[in-house]
């Protein structure tokens, strides 16, 4: 566990071990750590490094937790059902670095899982600007739909200017693969074997 700005950041074995005795299921907000988890073993494997998981405290907890320092389970627990920030445009964020020294800047993201139909989607990013103010991050959409995505639709229909994120990806499941992608600014997409990400 390491503290930099307003971030606690935390191990991703801390993260399985929270999972194991405190998880509270996939259909929780629990899915958010899972996501984290896999986004970390994406960024390990785009920047060949080890990296942490951060987490946004709330204000009021800044400084009642340690600069650094191991951290029981019932620790990490305690910090993420009580002291993270809700409802912030940063759900995680990852960084590089050691149990010395994470860094103290790396990625934004803001995670959403998605149940619904490509036009309503298209609909609830072309809104976006009305909740969130512009910020350097990444929406994740996460697929969790029976529904086939038009990513084509997407990219047409997709009012780019007023979206208040840097960076559009999604993640979704589907012969037996994970595949992470962007779909704005760029456009691309990899596949992977679940136990490589999550394990």
């Amino acid at each position: 566990m390491n503290k930099g700005y307003n971030f606690i950041f935390i191990t991703e074995e801390s993260i399985r071990e929270f999972l194991i005795h405190y998880g509270k299921g996939p259909q929780s907000k629990d899915y958010e750590l899972v996501t984290a988890i896999l986004l970390k073993r994406f960024c390990d494997r785009q920047w060949n490094s080890d990296c942490w998981i951060g987490f946004e405290l709330q204000d009021r907890h800044l400084n009642d937790i340690p600069q650094r320092g191991m951290a029981s389970v019932e620790e990490i627990a305690e910090i993420i059902r009580k002291k993270v920030r809700e409802d912030t445009p940063v759900d995680v964020a990852i960084t590089k670095g050691t149990f010395d020294g994470p860094a103290k800047q790396g990625p934004v993201f803001q995670l959403k899982r998605w149940r619904e139909d490509t036009d309503k989607l298209i609909s609830y990013l072309n809104d976006m600007y009305k909740k969130y103010s512009p910020i350097l991050g990444t929406l994740v959409i996460i697929f969790e739909t029976n529904d086939e995505i038009n990513f084509q639709k997407i990219q047409s229909e997709f009012d780019a200017s007023r979206f208040p994120f840097a960076h559009l990806m999604f993640v979704s499941l589907a012969d037996g693969k994970i595949h992470i992608g962007e779909i704005w600014p760029n456009a691309g997409m990899e596949s992977y074997d679940p136990k490589d990400l999550i394990g």
